[in-house]
């Protein structure tokens, strides 16, 4: 212990110093929670129900709270039967998001992207040129076909 009364010494080991690391600790779980909430905040202000997000894989891209990363790798889930009002599925080409989209007439389809300003942007399917947006990159993707 130091010169000081014992009980500034024990104030300052058991008090200070946990309550600045909490203090960081909660800073940084709120910029990780912003991050991770980021494709649905946009969701929101786009005002998109009723259709298929195609999305990109990682679903997160971890920009806000670097270099802390979260436990959200992939798209959400949809229901078996597939009623949910947005369905999310892999963007894989255009080419091939079109050909889902056979399917799933009644709804129109958006492109999730994270564009380099770390933002999330619902791009309109039907409005997209070739080369617009990559192709996902998949181990083995060419294969599907076969």
């Amino acid at each position: 212990m130091g010169k000081g009364l014992w009980w500034q010494d024990l104030y300052t080991t058991f008090c200070n110093n946990p309550c600045s690391q909490t203090t960081h600790w909660v800073g940084t779980v709120h910029r990780l929670a912003d991050n991770i909430r980021m494709p649905w905040t946009a969701l929101a202000e786009a005002e998109i129900d009723r259709a298929v997000i195609f999305a990109p894989d990682p679903f997160v891209i971890y920009c806000r709270s670097a270099p802390t990363r979260g436990w959200v790798f992939v798209r959400p889930n949809n229901d078996p039967e597939l009623h949910n009002d947005l369905l999310w599925v892999n963007h894989l080409t255009l080419e091939r998001d079109r050909q889902l989209m056979d399917r799933f007439a009644d709804r129109p389809a958006y492109v999730m992207v994270w564009d380099r300003d770390c933002r999330v942007v619902y791009l309109p399917l039907d409005q997209l040129q070739p080369g617009t947006i990559p192709d996902a990159k998949l181990p083995h993707f060419e294969d599907l076909d076969r």
